[in-house]
Formats: structure tokens, sequence, C-alpha cells
């Protein structure tokens, strides 16, 4: 469907949730712990993980949740799945402030840090949309939604951030016109949708149907079994699970989800909802792990490959920093940030870069440029990188970099609210 951050036809991107902040009783050696428990129980690193911001200025007071530290201090550089909340400190949504810029400051300070992190970030402006949906953001209309949405993406555009794909997320479509909720094509890259009862999935077909109409990829944003105990009952593997696999797996363009896997029955926190914590019964653990085993499900790798060809030495060479350990296996590991330098011989010189879109690999239309000398490349994802020299006469000659790697071609009113199922 040409999307942003779209894995190719057949594959679907494995992601895990959710980061919650200390304000909630969770400290961040909680939350990694469940990480590791979850991808030691489940044999695979996700590609994505969830957290949540709050565009309200005083959510940066309350909010612990910092995405850099996700990013770049835990092992893996996780593309992010970022809930954006519009609650003020009195959880409501007050849209004329927002459109006003009384939130702006915040806003961008969100946008600059997902720009500098430089890994995909599938952002979710007003998640759980809708009224009458019983989601996070039901108290809002249809018109007001699509204001705010396009104020919060032209904010994010003056900060320059290009490693977005803008996430229209709603729950329980079936109960409120969310059409009347759409920004349009041109103003939203993928369809999302959660899933924590099996009505729920069963409700939203027209939804994710509808998406394909309008040429969309769907990423299930937030899932897991909240009801009848949980992964703690073993008869949820067949109750929930196999019917949620089977709507990833019945659906073409459903392209990505995100699990949670989360003791939601900690006292304080949402002990309403059973625990989601995958390895909670084995037999679910086992079941999931082996599911995850399929080839369809794209998962991180823990290092990636550069490999390096010049068509015209002549012309000149591309110095790395940091030079791979081993020439014949320049291996890097995942979110390495690799500098690249080129050098032209005498006589030649600096034109620019031509960078190629991971998720449009060989698609001249998706290839952007660089004139900035040297300029560095994260190593998540498969793409190639050219130098394009040139001579007195004017003539060029690009010299290929090729990185081989994956072949992939909240916040104060998150947990304020409760929400029906």
């Amino acid at each position: 469907m040409g999307a942003k951050f779209e894995p190719n036809d057949g594959q679907v991107l494995h992601g895990l949730g959710q980061y919650v902040p200390t304000v909630f009783g969770y400290t961040d050696a909680e939350n990694w712990q469940y990480v590791s428990e979850y991808q030691t129980g489940v044999g695979h690193v996700p590609v994505i993980y969830a957290a949540y911001q709050g565009i309200h200025p005083l959510a940066a007071m309350l909010d612990s949740t910092d995405l850099t530290d996700i990013v770049q201090n835990h092992g893996y550089p996780y593309y992010l799945n970022l809930g954006l909340a519009l609650y003020d400190e009195t959880q409501t949504i007050n849209v004329t402030e927002i459109l006003n810029g009384d939130y702006d400051a915040q806003i961008i300070s969100i946008a600059t840090e997902v720009k500098s992190i430089r890994v995909p970030c599938f952002v979710r402006p007003g998640f759980e949309f809708g009224t009458g949906s019983s989601g996070v953001h039901s108290g809002i209309s249809g018109p007001d939604f699509i204001l705010v949405w396009n104020h919060i993406r032209s904010v994010f555009a003056t900060v320059g951030v290009d490693n977005v794909a803008w996430v229209w997320n709603a729950v329980n479509p079936d109960a409120f016109d969310y059409m009347s909720y759409y920004p349009g094509d041109d103003a939203v890259d993928w369809w999302g949708i959660n899933y924590f009862t099996v009505s729920q999935m069963n409700s939203s077909e027209p939804f994710v149907l509808d998406a394909a109409s309008h040429n969309k990829p769907v990423i299930v944003c937030e899932s897991c079994p909240i009801h009848n105990g949980g992964t703690g009952n073993a008869d949820n593997w067949a109750d929930w699970f196999v019917p949620y696999f089977g709507k990833i797996t019945g659906h073409a363009h459903l392209k990505a989800f995100t699990y949670i896997s989360d003791p939601w029955d900690k006292p304080g926190f949402w002990d309403e909802w059973a625990t989601s914590l995958i390895d909670e019964n084995e037999t679910i653990r086992s079941n999931y792990a082996a599911e995850m085993g399929d080839a369809r499900y794209v998962h991180h790798k823990s290092h990636y490959v550069l490999d390096l060809t010049v068509k015209k030495p002549q012309w000149g060479r591309v110095d790395l920093n940091p030079e791979p350990n081993d020439a014949n296996a320049p291996n890097f590991p995942a979110g390495t940030l690799v500098t690249l330098t080129a050098e032209p011989n005498e006589g030649k010189s600096f034109k620019l870069w031509k960078i190629d879109d991971p998720w449009h690999p060989g698609d001249a239309g998706y290839i952007v440029t660089d004139t900035n000398n040297p300029i560095a490349v994260l190593m998540v994802a498969d793409r190639e990188v050219k130098a394009v020299l040139k001579c007195g006469g004017g003539m060029e000659q690009a010299i290929p970099l090729l990185v081989i790697g994956m072949s992939l071609c909240g916040v104060v009113a998150r947990r304020a609210r409760r929400r029906g199922r």
C-alpha cells in the first residue's frame, strides 16, 4: 500500500507494550523486567515497543517516560508506538487551548525528542477517539478531533520530523460514526485498532475492511486478553489468542501488532483487569512462542551487516566511523550510528548523498538527497546509500554503500480514565 514503515506483503511487525510511568506505581526496572521476561519467554525481540506522552505542559512534569532511554539503553533500538494524550490536568480536552498554541511547547519537546532518536515512530494522537466508544479520548467530537490532529501534525512539521508514521487509532468503531473523525487519506499513514475482547475483534471487522478501501495498512496498537483470568487461564489460548492471530493472518493489510504483556491486576494500577503477562501460563507462553516462530512475523535482529562497494576507486572512497571489527564480516550492533564520510580523490569533489528509503527499496520516488558530508546512518533496517561525486567537467559517479540487515521490504490521562470493555 506504500505506507510509511510498511513491511512487505506477507510480513507482520512484532510489537510489545507498554512502558508505564512511575506515577502509576511502576519503576523503570519493573518495566524492563517485563520486557526481558517477555523476550525470553517468546524467544524473539519485538521490533516495536509502546509508550505514551501527554501534550499538556503538566504531563512533562508527571510522566517519567524517557523515549531516548527506551531506544538507546536497553539493548535494541525499538521502533516506538507512541500514544499522544490530549488531556489537561483536569482530564478535559481543551480544544481551544490546543489550537491556540498553549500546548505547543510540550508538543515541540516531544517532536524534538522523536526526531533525535531517529528510529521509526508510529504516533497516535488522541488514541481511542470516538464519542460513545468508551475509549480514552471518547470526550472529543469528530470536527474537533480533526482540527487537533492537523494542529499536532503541523507542529511536528515545524520541527522537521521525518521518522513518523501517523496512526489513526480507534477502539469500538462500531459504536460511532468513525469516518466523521477521519482527517483524510493525505493526513493518515496507518489505521489502528485495539483488541481486548473477542467481541471487539468481531465488531471491528467493517473498520478493518474499510482501511483496505482507503489503501491503508492496519496496526493493532494495543491488545491483550483482559477477561476470564487473562493469561492465567490456559483456556484463553483457544478463546482469545486463536481468534486474535486468526484476525491478523486473515487480513493481508494487517501488518503490525502490539501485544501488551503487563500485570494489569497489580494493586493500584488497573486491577479490575486480569494479568496479560505472556509467561503467566506455560500453555499460552509456548503456543505464543510457536506462533512468533512463523516466518510472517518480523523481529529485531541483534546485528546488522554493512557492505561497502566502491564502483570507481579512482574517484574516491567512503570512510566509516566506527570501523567494523572485521572487514570481512562488518557487523554492527543494532542501533549503532555509523558516520559515512565521502573522500573524493584529487580533481574530484563531493556533490551529495542519495539515500534509499528502507521501506520502499528501489523506488526512486522515495529516495532523498543530502548535501551534508559526513552523514550518519542508524543501523536498524536495510537501505542503500550512495555518495555522488563529480569532476571538474561536471560528470558524476555514485559510490554505493549498501547496508544489509533486516528484511523489512500512558501518560496521566492514559491511566486516570477508566474504560468499559
